[in-house]
């Protein structure tokens, strides 16, 4: 891993665990509406870690994800629910907000309701979709299987696509001109120069006189 991608690893961590740790926080008071504070702050870690896990589980297992969806779901929608609470609660005048979407004609609990999960409801979303991201760069990727017929489509590719040596274009010259002075040569035997009739014509009156 080079410097650049450990740049990238780093900062998809570094703002998941700020914005998770703000949803947390954001969720322990309201767990404290049954729970202690003890109890609260276990409750909320635990939720994080398991929507967390529920989201790797979604994306490692191959078998039947219903259980794992369904567990995420609702850790989730517990997760936003208590953002949602956090901001309800702590929500100040949100007059200007209203106006800059033209809800001041709407019911107050309506607004409230609605800036209470735009502010604090998206959180759990955002740290689960920065874990994504990162468990979608750090997956490894899946290796084709070589099969028989892949080699022999590889090979088959390796042959044709190969580059000839200057040693190969030598080669390929040579028996080309070869074979284009083979043609030649069987011409010329079979159409004997004059010269070559001449000769033997002349062999032939020797030898007859030879024989006489």
């Amino acid at each position: 891993m080079n410097i650049k991608e450990k740049f990238w690893v780093g900062t998809f961590i570094s703002l998941w665990v700020l914005v998770s740790t703000v949803s947390t926080i954001h969720s322990i008071e309201f767990f404290e509406l049954s729970n202690n504070l003890f109890l609260s702050w276990c409750l909320a870690i635990g939720f994080e870690i398991g929507a967390m896990a529920s989201l790797g589980g979604i994306i490692v297992s191959k078998g039947n994800k219903t259980l794992i969806w369904a567990l995420f779901i609702l850790l989730t929608t517990f997760q936003i629910h208590g953002n949602m609470y956090w901001a309800w609660s702590h929500s100040n005048d949100i007059t200007e907000w209203t106006k800059l979407f033209d809800m001041v004609d709407e019911d107050p609990n309506f607004t409230r309701r609605v800036f209470a999960f735009v502010s604090g409801g998206i959180l759990p979303l955002v740290s689960l979709g920065f874990i994504k991201s990162l468990m979608d760069y750090l997956a490894p990727k899946e290796e084709v299987p070589v099969t028989e017929e892949t080699e022999i489509h590889m090979n088959n590719v390796t042959e044709d696509t190969k580059i000839p040596t200057n040693d190969e274009k030598a080669d390929a010259i040579l028996q080309s001109f070869r074979k284009k002075r083979n043609p030649n040569e069987l011409n010329n035997k079979k159409n004997p120069s004059k010269l070559e009739d001449v000769i033997d014509s002349a062999e032939k009156v020797v030898n007859s006189i030879g024989e006489k």
